[in-house]
């Protein structure tokens, strides 16, 4: 419970169910499809979205399981007058009502905590099917990663499996990129003062194909651009009715003036600067991993050893943590 704007809040939740322990039990012991859909059919399961695969090729996917019928002219994902009849629960949908999708003829489901709207490529439940309460998650950079490599895929091995997960590529800088490198070669001369600091670093990112390395100064630059851009841009929780990343980003970069492309392009570098004296500087100068004892808080130090990194923050689209 909380208080906001002189209103106290509560929370209703459903977090105290031998049924929801039953289900968690029953789920691993399903020998196949129809087996563990009967047990989600308990609808207990509160925390999380649900993927399924068995040994003969079925797959599905439930966004959420345990869903409350709601008024649907209300917005849930914004405090509701809990004095009125209107907002009172109304029993729960069946697991056929929930957002769902079995055995999807595309043969994927991908899940990167975003829209199940596409989920499965073209193969993905309808938006127009469901009621907004029930997914107002929204697309992130992550899901559409995803649903790309896998839609191009055919006959995968456990292998080839792998190799598509541990893709690099940071696909909301295909979007972003080209903006920026637009705004420099259309607005900056060679003699302005910006054409001297940022021509070599538009030069570098110019070349790159938007892919994550630990010899990197494409990434670096880009990273450290991208984080001095309006927060909405790496924000991937959305409430129902609001723009999701993609369609903020794709906004951005249709709209955004030549200042608010440049200008943190200008900072990174200058930071780089400051920090390391140079502006190219690989990406695992910069991300490392260290842990100098077993202590819950760690106490970190330069003067220790770490290891380069070559994962960047999920906001950019990278669908692994990569080696």
């Amino acid at each position: 419970m909380t208080k906001r704007n002189g209103k106290y809040i509560s929370v209703k939740s459903f977090n105290r169910s031998m049924t929801s322990l039953i289900q968690s039990w029953q789920r691993t012991k399903a020998k196949g499809f129809e087996e563990y859909k009967k047990t989600m059919g308990l609808l207990s399961n509160t925390s999380n979205n649900t993927v399924f695969a068995d040994n003969k090729g079925n797959i599905a996917y439930w966004h959420g399981n345990y869903v409350p019928k709601r008024d649907e002219s209300l917005n849930w994902g914004k405090p509701v007058d809990g004095t009125s009849i209107y907002s009172d629960w109304k029993g729960l949908h069946t697991l056929d009502e929930i957002v769902h999708v079995y055995n999807p003829p595309t043969g994927f489901i991908q899940n990167c905590n975003s829209t199940p709207f596409t989920v499965s490529g073209s193969s993905s439940p309808q938006r127009q099917n469901y009621y907004p309460y029930m997914a107002p998650d929204g697309e992130n950079f992550r899901g559409i990663n995803a649903a790309m490599l896998l839609e191009s895929q055919h006959d995968l091995t456990i292998d080839g499996m792998i190799a598509v997960g541990y893709n690099k590529q940071l696909a909301a800088f295909e979007i972003l990129m080209p903006a920026l490198i637009n705004a420099f070669d259309k607005n900056v001369q060679p003699g302005d003062s910006l054409f001297t600091l940022l021509a070599e670093p538009i030069a570098v990112l110019k070349k790159w194909g938007y892919g994550m390395d630990t010899n990197s100064v494409a990434a670096t630059l880009a990273i450290e651009w991208a984080e001095r851009l309006p927060d909405a841009l790496s924000n991937v929780y959305i409430n129902e009715g609001e723009k999701d990343q993609v369609q903020v980003t794709k906004e951005f970069a249709v709209s955004a003036t030549v200042t608010e492309l440049l200008q943190p392009l200008i900072k990174a570098v200058e930071n780089l600067k400051r920090k390391f004296g140079d502006w190219q500087v690989t990406w695992g100068t910069i991300n490392r991993y260290q842990r100098t004892s077993g202590d819950i808080t760690q106490q970190y130090s330069d003067a220790e050893k770490s290891y380069p990194i070559g994962f960047a923050s999920a906001a950019w689209g990278i669908t692994c943590i990569c080696k």
